[in-house]
């Protein structure tokens, strides 16, 4: 291998071993569509000085397209070119679905290879770019998530419990640009990766951020830095939300937000909400405060809502109750 090659590698192999090394015994399964992105993680795992045996290739045929088969079959055939085991799985049903139904059917039979298999780790090719994508969505509200905090490098079993499974979910490369990936596509003399025309075509909100985002490449490190920054302030605000749980047992939780700051209070709902409710999904109820919220201050009333019953007594009392 050339040093100029290892020494682009270098930077994700730090992270596959910081991450992925405890894995060596029960191994981890490498997510891989045949995108530039996946295709290059592929490339550089299977360069990896630590790789160990374990570690199984998994693509998903969407069957959105009449070359998504196709594109299956040969990353499994590169996958056990390249001395990896390989499955490829197929999501049966309609085809037109939204990308967000998509993602949890995708995941769902990842993770049911995962328990098949013995395995608690999946990683994926998020990269900064689509660390971005998601944060700029959740800020005009047009996708799920926690405003603006975009993805972790590693995601706790209670976030994967949000797709109805268990485990653990890494991805190496979220600090990475597609930029960086394709000079490492580019020193491996690597063409042979796939285009999904829907990330072009496509007239979803995420192709319009992304060609909003290609104007304005230089801009895309200082918002993954301010996405990490909002992820830490949120951590934050979460370790001291339980502080206004007045009292809590199984059926009932009762919030007293007297002395809770007006920009915190929709956050430490939610973190009530996933306290109170665990294993439920949380993701993209923002658009639901806009109902008992008026600006920062609560609306008295009743609430029926999809996971609980909650009365707002005052602008500061909260009770939940389970339905």
């Amino acid at each position: 291998m050339e040093v100029f090659e290892r020494r682009l590698m270098q930077s994700v192999w730090n992270i596959l071993d910081m991450y992925l090394l405890k894995c060596a015994e029960n191994g981890f399964i490498l997510c891989i569509s045949g995108g530039k992105d996946s295709r290059c993680l592929m490339e550089i795992v299977a360069k990896w000085p630590n790789r160990f045996s374990k570690i199984l290739i998994a693509s998903v045929d969407h069957c959105t397209r009449e070359s998504t088969t196709r594109e299956a079959f040969f990353v499994a055939s590169r996958a056990k070119r390249l001395g990896f085991d390989a499955r490829i799985l197929t999501l049966s049903g309609e085809k037109d679905l939204k990308e967000g139904v998509l993602r949890k059917k995708r995941y769902s039979i990842l993770f049911d290879l995962a328990k098949e298999m013995h395995i608690s780790t999946l990683v994926t090719a998020h990269t900064q770019n689509d660390q971005v994508e998601n944060v700029l969505m959740t800020l005009v509200g047009v996708s799920e998530g926690s405003y603006g905090t975009g993805m972790s490098m590693e995601s706790s079993s209670s976030i994967i419990g949000s797709f109805g499974q268990q485990g653990r979910l890494v991805r190496p490369l979220l600090n990475m640009s597609r930029k960086y990936l394709s000079l490492i596509l580019s020193a491996l003399n690597i063409e042979d990766y796939f285009k999904d025309p829907s990330n072009v075509y496509n007239g979803g909100q995420r192709v319009f951020i992304r060609k909003i985002l290609e104007k304005y490449p230089e801009r895309i490190d200082r918002l993954s830095r301010l996405a990490e920054r909002r992820k830490i302030e949120l951590s934050n605000i979460q370790e001291f939300s339980n502080i206004f749980i007045e009292k809590q047992t199984f059926n009932e939780m009762r919030l007293d937000l007297k002395k809770c700051p007006f920009s915190w209070r929709k956050l430490v709902l939610i973190n009530a909400f996933q306290l109170f409710c665990p294993g439920r999904e949380f993701r993209g109820t923002s658009n639901l405060f806009n109902i008992f919220f008026k600006n920062t201050i609560l609306q008295r009333g009743n609430y029926i809502l999809p996971f609980c019953r909650m009365e707002i007594q005052s602008d500061t009392q909260i009770i939940l109750t389970r339905i």
